[in-house]
């Protein structure tokens, strides 16, 4: 069994950016089998700081997917 998180992440300079979707489809195009999706939540990115306060923004979603990876195709 295998578990991958995926997500995707916005940048103000890069823009959006996928994560872990690349390995978790190979895993499935190799014979692994999605057995759940796990929720995950909003990832956050911190902007600055002072005695008080503390400034942040969304910065991407992700979650996990659980894979039976037993059968997989030996390459």
């Amino acid at each position: 069994m295998q578990i991958i998180q995926i997500g995707l992440r916005f940048s103000l300079n890069d823009g959006p950016r996928f994560f872990g979707i690349e390995e978790a489809n190979h895993l499935i195009s190799q014979g692994a089998v999605v057995l759940r999706l796990e929720p995950g939540g909003l990832l956050m990115q911190k902007t600055g700081e002072d005695q008080e306060t503390v400034t942040t923004y969304i910065s991407g979603f992700d979650a996990k997917v659980v894979l039976d990876d037993s059968r997989l195709i030996s390459s």
